[in-house]
């Protein structure tokens, strides 16, 4: 049974039925139960990235069935009062603790500026694994605009097609034409490639060499990915872009060995203080 999926629907169906406040989405509603919604934006975000078209077919079905399944039950336990329940209250605040530890872990290590890697450091490293450098996953190398409207979207896209340059289109028409560009000149591991896009996200990892997505609005702008490059599990990298990912894997190994030391230390200020108490 695939867990990270099922959590991630029950966690759409969790926030919105405890009243979140939701990111404005304008795409195709699918589903209503109440005052909540299910949109093709939220299917498309929660779609696996492995399946066919004909599972995909299969899986949004499921998926819709099961939103409002949850969303009926959801309603049902409000008006029974089971949400102001104790047992409520403890899972909501082991959630609660559990997110709030992750998202400290996540400010620290993100303004976490001291953690380098030197060019010695990853030269070494690429000198004494060189025969064993390969990538672990397929990597793509894509397009990403994002524009203020449609209008602005659709322009860009038919400049794509007559084949303009793209630096030129994003200095034109994107909101972030830095990001656009330099962003288009890497290749991103396909686990983790758009994960901030969803919708986007399902595209990159289906789509053809060349061929560009439909718009989605994401977060008030309207988006769209080209597809342009890919590189398969077990290619090797050219040496630039070895000792780029070289660079990222050590600086990550450095900042988890920073953040289990920076945990193991308020642990023990706390128990210091007589914050903790063991019985």
């Amino acid at each position: 049974m695939n867990y990270k999926f099922l959590y991630i629907i029950l966690s759409i169906v969790l926030l919105s039925s405890c009243g979140k406040p939701q990111q404005q989405d304008d795409s195709r509603i699918l589903a209503k139960v109440g005052d909540n919604t299910l949109t093709e934006n939220n299917l498309m975000g929660l779609l696996p990235a492995s399946a066919s078209e004909a599972d995909s077919s299969f899986f949004a079905q499921s998926i819709i069935e099961n939103w409002i399944q949850h969303q009926v039950l959801a309603k049902k336990a409000s008006d029974l009062g089971l949400a102001n329940s104790q047992e409520f209250e403890q899972r909501y605040t082991q959630l609660k603790t559990q997110l709030l530890s992750e998202l400290l872990l996540d400010y620290v290590s993100v303004n976490q500026t001291e953690i380098t890697v030197s060019r010695d450091e990853v030269m070494q490293y690429y000198n004494q694994h060189r025969s064993s450098i390969v990538l672990p996953e397929r990597h793509l190398q894509f397009h990403h605009m994002i524009t203020e409207t449609l209008e602005d979207a659709e322009q860009a896209r038919s400049e794509i097609f007559m084949g303009l340059d793209w630096e030129e289109i994003a200095l034109r028409y994107s909101v972030d034409p830095e990001y656009s560009i330099s962003n288009s000149r890497i290749f991103h591991a396909e686990s983790n490639v758009l994960e901030d896009f969803p919708p986007l996200q399902v595209f990159a990892r289906r789509m053809g060499i060349t061929e560009v997505s439909p718009n989605r609005i994401i977060n008030d702008n309207y988006h769209f990915i080209q597809l342009v490059d890919d590189r398969a599990e077990g290619d090797i990298p050219d040496l630039e872009w070895a000792l780029y990912l070289i660079e990222e894997w050590l600086l990550n190994d450095k900042k988890k060995q920073f953040l289990d030391s920076y945990k193991r230390s308020l642990v023990r200020e706390a128990k210091n203080s007589n914050l903790v108490e063991i019985f």
